[in-house]
């Protein structure tokens, strides 16, 4: 009985290296993208998956699961190329940018964090108040300031801060008036509001203590 002999071994085929073809075709079109000035913004993307894919080509190439190895090196060379170019391109740009305008003398910094301050309040929403009144007044003001207190002699305006407003006119008679008068004279007092030009509350009174008080809400 004859055996035949056994045939040459079938050839074990290597699968080629489609990461480093595809990087070869990305690397040449992203150097020639690269070159092109506005338009060579295009080439980035291309370039840096061609490095990705030239890299991974060679890795596989080494491993012997593929083939094609110059192939892989070449396209990881001409993206590496082409993203060279692009940063050139763009260290070129920013160079040639122009410089932020002057600031004028004397003007201030803006401070980081700093709230815009609020708008003036229009004129014709402006709050203010007159007040008379015959000899010495004590006239007592409550915005959105605070509250303060004076003794003043005739008219006077008192600009007022917005929000809730009070104002209080009384007669003041001095020591004088008791001592050598024979006590105080009879006086009127009064008070008027404004908003803008518009009177939002107007009080007279007149007497020996007379007082009045004017209030509005702005």
């Amino acid at each position: 009985m004859t055996t035949s002999p056994a045939g040459p071994p079938f050839p074990i085929s290597v699968p080629k290296n489609g990461f480093g073809v595809t990087s070869l075709v990305l690397g040449i079109i992203g150097v020639v993208f690269s070159v092109i000035p506005i338009i060579g913004v295009i080439a980035w993307p291309l370039v840096i998956l061609g490095l990705i894919f030239g890299i991974l080509g060679i890795v596989r190439a080494s491993k012997g699961t593929a083939s094609n190895r110059g192939v892989a090196i070449a396209g990881t060379a001409l993206s590496a190329v082409g993203l060279v170019i692009c940063m050139a391109w763009a260290a070129a740009i920013g160079s040639t940018a122009p410089p932020a305008p002057p600031q004028p003398a004397g003007a201030a910094a803006p401070v980081q964090g700093a709230q815009p301050a609020a708008p003036a309040v229009p004129d014709e929403q402006s709050a203010r108040a007159e007040i008379w009144g015959e000899g010495e007044i004590s006239v007592t003001v409550t915005d959105g300031q605070g509250t303060t207190s004076n003794t003043v002699t005739g008219a006077q305006t008192i600009d007022l801060e917005s929000g809730f407003v009070s104002v209080s006119v009384s007669r003041s008679p001095s020591m004088d008036d008791y001592m050598n008068n024979g006590g105080p004279s009879t006086g009127e007092v009064g008070c008027t509001l404004f908003r803008g030009d518009e009177v939002v509350d107007d009080k007279q009174a007149s007497g020996e203590f007379a007082t009045v008080a004017c209030s509005k809400m702005y």
